[in-house]
């Protein structure tokens, strides 16, 4: 489990600071010297007696909030100096993730202050003289970082593996053995169908992929969904089979990056729901899709072929699709801006919705994109939801669905193992 408090000050690299603009390293001083200012003023509070516990929560709070704006500023500096060349996009994403990740953890303490701080305060009195032991306990106990998930939310492989089959009966996407395939050759082997490389393979190649991650949290999902927030519905959400696609391992680790989203095609009334496959990161393009040696760039904008009237769910796909765009909008990830002009009407979702809670996009938008979204880019996808949540409670739900997606697929250590056909 991750040390707020020792996580909290950036260090930068004199490689970093040598690309910053004059002014933007102007400000990085200012904010530096204000960090090191603020840990001495919480370091002395710790040691007197006649300074109160609330006195300490408000310096570190203050720390918290200087070195989440040191990080905004050398993430903005960074992006600068890679659109003006003085950096790779492979450094600026290496060095810019580093940062971001800082920052992440930067907005949950600021948030976990702001929820919990009569519960530390009380806490830390209660602990006193350890006053800094108290507040880094008090914390992480009300609001963990990359802690493992609760015993109710962890992988259950009976439900896996319950809804792996299930995803291939409603795909029809078994071809099985001694059937007839290619050339009139019977296969020795079962094998199953990718919809959007449009090929059967053996299931060593293909895998079950959730759409709406399961390591989201259920409670996250079901609040980002518009529901109450309670951990049944969202169990229901990130079980449901339209929550899953099969698809090759290969193809699963970039929809999960945000590489590609699939969207809806406008169907006719009644009849299956058509969807295309449409390359986000077009600096994939010349990438060859090893199942079947095309390049990535042959994919894009083609429509997906199923073997049955069975589709995944327009509301996880959108989910699916606003979180890869906000990652774009923070990478200026290469196929963005040229999605925007093959689409100039805003069309690129073509189904409208509602799908997602209009006030959690806003926050996401923040959490995940480092901007405000355009009301004209998802107002079509968007709904009020059931109950009601403070500012300051979606914010850190965005907080902490932010941070879960800067874990690779990798870090999910069950995913493969699960998935996998």
């Amino acid at each position: 489990m991750a040390d707020l408090t020792e996580q909290t000050s950036p260090a930068i690299p004199e490689r970093t600071s040598s690309l910053l603009s004059p002014i933007c390293k102007e400000r990085v001083k200012e904010l530096s010297e204000s960090s090191d200012r603020l840990k001495r003023k919480a370091s002395t509070i710790s040691q007197r007696s006649l300074l109160s516990s609330t006195d300490f929560v408000d310096a570190q709070l203050e720390l918290s909030q200087t070195n989440y704006d040191l990080c905004s500023t050398l993430f903005q500096g960074l992006k600068e100096a890679w659109e003006a060349g003085a950096m790779t996009g492979d450094e600026f994403k290496d060095q810019g993730r580093s940062i971001w990740k800082k920052r992440l953890y930067l907005n949950k303490e600021r948030t976990a202050l702001h929820q919990h701080r009569e519960a530390v305060i009380k806490k830390m009195v209660a602990d006193y003289p350890m006053m800094a032991a108290a507040y880094r306990a008090t914390v992480m106990t009300n609001f963990t970082i990359n802690s493992p998930p609760p015993s109710s939310e962890r992988r259950n492989k009976h439900h896996h593996d319950k809804w792996k089959q299930g995803l291939r009966e409603l795909y029809n996407a078994v071809l099985p053995p001694n059937s007839t395939f290619s050339l009139g050759k019977p296969v020795s082997e079962e094998l199953i169908w990718c919809p959007i490389t449009k090929k059967y393979a053996g299931p060593l190649y293909r895998c079950a992929a959730h759409i709406i991650p399961h390591f989201m949290g259920y409670e996250n999902v079901a609040w980002m969904l518009g529901d109450e927030g309670d951990m049944a519905a969202g169990f229901s959400h990130i079980w449901n089979l339209k929550n899953g696609l099969i698809m090759s391992r290969e193809l699963e680790r970039k929809f999960d990056a945000g590489d590609f989203v699939i969207v809806p095609i406008p169907t006719e009334n009644g009849a299956p729901q058509r969807l295309r496959f449409l390359l986000l990161n077009t600096a994939y393009g010349h990438h060859q899709y090893l199942e079947t040696g095309k390049h990535y760039s042959e994919l894009n904008g083609t429509e997906l072929e199923f073997k049955g009237n069975g589709r995944p769910g327009l509301r996880y796909l959108y989910w699916h699709y606003v979180t890869s765009i906000l990652r774009a909008v923070k990478w200026e990830t290469a196929g963005w801006e040229d999605l925007k002009k093959r689409f100039p009407d805003g069309s690129i979702w073509a189904t409208p919705g509602p799908y997602l809670r209009r006030s959690i996009v806003r926050q996401l938008g923040m959490a995940i994109g480092d901007c405000e979204p355009k009301e004209e880019e998802f107002k079509e996808g968007v709904c009020d939801g059931e109950g009601q949540k403070s500012s300051i409670d979606e914010k850190a739900i965005a907080a902490d669905v932010a941070e879960r997606l800067e874990i690779s697929p990798e870090d999910d250590s069950d995913c493969s193992d699960y998935d996998a056909y």
